[in-house]
């Protein structure tokens, strides 16, 4: 089993990868081990967590990686939790993904980085009911950024304001930015609404072991659908170097993440 890396350089590395090719505010970067939480039995076969700060402004939810530029003096984090007992061991691709039977460390940070960004949304269902927002703690509900760019596959708007509208639903097929949005016919907390529909893409639902995957053209348009403007290129565009196998791994962890549903600094600007 490999040792588990040292954190420091990998997270800013990656991290590097979104702030160079788009334009999103450089927030505080929260990316620890949790021996505790990841043995619990409801997240032994989960790899990582993710939570954000999250500004009301102007009756959005907003990402502090998203905030306009005339608010990015309120800054934030994006915080996760990883799991330390991983199978065999995180690897860290250094470009060959000679990656044996392992997880690609650089993988897990991409897709939860892009959750942290804003890649994610409110839409649920409660007690067998169509629900959307996120209330604050003196009442009032509010959606999050990626609710508003939902749409249906004619190009209906979903969601107004912290209503989803009556001529649609939620169990439609939803798209951001032209990307379809992961919505199983059984809701899926914590996968349902906050990835990809797409397999083989960095932001689907689950990732396997014995693969490096990148931030390509599905992630770059679900970042511009949420309004990162991301007009520089990725270094890589959905590439497989030689080494990395599209096998099915021989054990079933994926990533479910368990997000947003913390906001840390609840204000609102205007």
């Amino acid at each position: 089993m490999l040792p588990l890396p040292d954190l420091e350089r990998v997270v800013q590395d990656v991290w590097s990868e979104f702030t160079t090719s788009c334009n999103i505010n450089s927030v505080v970067l929260n990316v620890h081990y949790d021996y505790d939480l990841f043995s619990q039995l409801n997240y032994l076969n989960t790899l990582a967590v993710a939570d954000r700060t999250m500004w009301l402004i102007n009756g959005v939810w907003t990402p502090a990686a998203l905030l306009p530029e005339n608010l990015r003096y309120l800054g934030g984090s994006i915080d996760v939790k990883l799991n330390p007992y991983v199978p065999n061991g995180y690897y860290l691709d250094d470009g060959t993904c000679q990656i044996g039977n392992h997880f690609d460390l650089k993988t897990i940070l991409r897709h939860e980085f892009l959750h942290g960004i804003g890649v994610s949304s409110s839409l649920k269902i409660l007690n067998g009911a169509e629900d959307v927002g996120y209330p604050t703690s003196t009442g009032g509900c509010y959606p999050f950024t990626m609710d508003l760019r939902m749409q249906t596959a004619s190009g209906e708007q979903v969601v107004s304001g912290c209503t989803i509208q009556s001529n649609v639903s939620i169990l439609d097929d939803l798209y951001v930015n032209g990307v379809e949005i992961y919505n199983p016919s059984t809701y899926d907390p914590g996968s349902s609404y906050h990835h990809a529909a797409i397999s083989n893409t960095l932001i689907y639902y689950g990732i396997p072991a014995r693969k490096c995957m990148y931030i390509g053209q599905t992630e770059k348009a679900l970042l511009e659908g949420i309004g990162a403007e991301c007009t520089g290129n990725f270094a890589v565009v959905n590439t497989t170097p030689s080494g990395a196998s599209r096998d099915t791994p021989n054990f079933s962890l994926f990533i479910l993440v368990a997000i947003l549903t913390i906001c840390l600094m609840i204000r609102s600007v205007h």
